[in-house]
């Protein structure tokens, strides 16, 4: 037996699940990938994708991002990670396929809409800043609408940005879309409900 393998992924993970729904372990690779989203960024290529077994379709690529710079967009459809073909795999082997291509150089094969021919591309990861507010704009006359899809670090700071382009004539309601909203740091949740309530109204309490 691996002994580290024992103890983390046995052992330790073992104990923690006996205690409460919110208690759990986070190996190096798991724990940076927290720190990641905490900051905002998220190490790979900035894309978006829609994952279905034996098919992966881009769906969005972040602005700056690896996917964008190499030229791939909406309704590409991914065929082919460094070699594996997409449509042989289930849907937990092309998860797990996916998650390792994000750490290295990967070669992917496409199909651009339109086409039946694959195209290659080789992509490079990095870090790509993945905005918390991505969507902002004016629902009515009067009425502005965000989507907010986590709470990292720097959410109140876009938070407070968008209301600032929408702003530009007298706002009278806000539509805040939490939807799908996994939840993230506590400190920044509160910090945007700040913008919103009376100072020194209780937000939430920690028992």
């Amino acid at each position: 037996l691996d002994p580290d393998r024992t103890i983390f992924d046995g052992g330790i993970r073992g104990m923690l699940s006996a205690l409460d729904p919110f208690s759990a372990f986070f190996d190096p690779v798991q724990f940076e990938q927290l720190q990641q989203q905490t900051r905002g960024k998220v190490r790979g290529f900035g894309s978006i994708l829609y994952v279905q077994p034996g098919k992966v379709v881009v769906l969005q690529t972040a602005e700056g991002s690896p996917s964008r710079r190499a030229g791939l967009g909406p309704g590409d459809e991914i065929v082919e990670v460094n070699g594996v073909r997409i449509d042989r795999l289930d849907l937990q082997g092309l998860v797990e396929l996916l998650h390792r291509a994000r750490t290295q150089r990967v070669r992917l094969g496409v199909v651009r809409p339109g086409r039946v021919v694959a195209q290659d591309f080789e992509l490079n990861p990095a870090e790509v800043d993945m905005p918390t507010v991505d969507r902002a704009f004016i629902l009515s006359p009067g009425i502005g609408y965000l989507r907010i899809s986590g709470f990292d670090l720097k959410t109140p700071r876009e938070v407070r940005d968008a209301l600032g382009r929408l702003g530009a004539e007298p706002l009278t309601g806000l539509l805040l879309d939490l939807r799908n909203n996994p939840g993230g740091v506590l400190e920044t949740a509160v910090g945007v409900a700040s913008f919103f309530l009376p100072q020194d109204v209780p937000v939430i309490t920690v028992r």
